[in-house]
């Protein structure tokens, strides 16, 4: 009875069947490049930054900037990162009726813990970052 039990439970670790939330966590991202539009110039920008964003199996929200960054649905079109949007198709495509839909996304990679968050006003912007489940700890 324990190997059956041991080969199931082995079976289940080997094939990687479950890719929900069980329950929510906090990401902590340090971003270090920020991408936005000048009128059809791009610019790129150095940045350092902390950010604490909450995932749950639904949505998702960046702690402190709630009013920026809301209404993140997870889309589960992707096994290999957690990605939520806040309207569009896969949160890229946002036209309507010949009008521009603002859009928010988040999209963490789930092996690296490379992320990108994006802001469609008029132009979109990405911030990247590196995530990590483990606060850091605070230097004084």
């Amino acid at each position: 009875m324990k190997k059956i039990l041991g080969i199931i439970v082995l079976g289940l670790l080997w094939c990687n069947v479950g890719f929900a939330i069980n329950e929510p966590f906090d990401l902590w991202c340090k971003s270090y490049k920020k991408e936005f539009y000048d009128g059809d110039k791009k610019i790129l920008k150095s940045v350092s930054e902390n950010y604490q964003i909450h995932l749950t199996n639904d949505e998702a929200f960046v702690v402190g900037l709630e009013g920026l960054y809301n209404n993140l649905i997870r889309s589960q079109q992707d096994t290999q990162s957690y990605f939520y949007t806040s309207m569009g198709y896969n949160g890229r495509s946002s036209v309507e009726n010949n009008k521009i839909i603002p859009f928010d996304s988040f999209e963490v990679d789930r092996t690296s813990g490379e992320a990108i968050l994006s802001k469609w006003i008029i132009n979109i912007g990405n911030i990247y970052m590196k995530c990590s489940k483990e606060k850091p700890k605070l230097l004084f």
